[in-house]
């Protein structure tokens, strides 16, 4: 583990306890919290830390003005295994000198890659790449050429769709209800 994943890991620890959660245990990235009013209420989630980001590769090719990028590459549990119930993806926001959190239930995340061909099988390393927008939209952007970037971005036509994670961003509320 490097010193990245130990600033994300403790902005990440910070933020729970700030959204009144605590955490029981913690190895490998898969945490098992639980809120401070309801500590029989448990879930089971797993942290993700962006890997380095590249601005002329995981960037905009048609001049989009983008806040953060997170770029993530990692494996679904196989058939079988315990997974965890949501998903948390952490990236850095240089402009607001913070962390930004996509909170998802795994089944959700699951569906939403099924729907865009992202998981054919188990043992498929997965790739995912979110833009935070200036305007707080965030996008699942890998794959995307100078083109669809144009249609689905600046058309704003991935809005509303699977591409479209903003319900996500920093939703500490939803993960309460899950």
């Amino acid at each position: 583990m490097g010193k990245t994943d130990d600033l994300f890991r403790n902005a990440f620890e910070k933020t729970l306890l700030e959204h009144g959660f605590s955490q029981t245990n913690n190895m490998e990235n898969i945490y098992q919290l639980s809120w401070n009013n309801n500590p029989d209420q448990v879930v089971t989630a797993q942290f993700l830390v962006s890997e380095p980001i590249d601005e002329l590769i995981h960037g905009s090719h048609n001049g989009n003005k983008i806040q953060a990028i997170g770029y993530f590459k990692f494996r679904l549990p196989p058939p079988g295994v315990s997974e965890p119930e949501i998903f948390i993806f952490g990236f850095h926001n240089l402009p607001n000198d913070c962390v930004e959190f996509i909170i998802i239930p795994t089944n959700e995340m699951k569906r939403r890659l099924r729907s865009r061909n992202r998981s054919k099988n188990e043992d498929q390393i997965i790739e995912l790449q979110f833009w935070l927008m200036n305007d707080n939209t965030v996008f699942q952007t890998k794959d995307f050429s100078g083109e669809g970037e144009w249609w689905l971005i600046n058309g704003r036509m991935a809005e509303d769709t699977d591409l479209d994670y903003s319900e996500f961003l920093n939703n500490w509320d939803g993960m309460k209800m899950t």
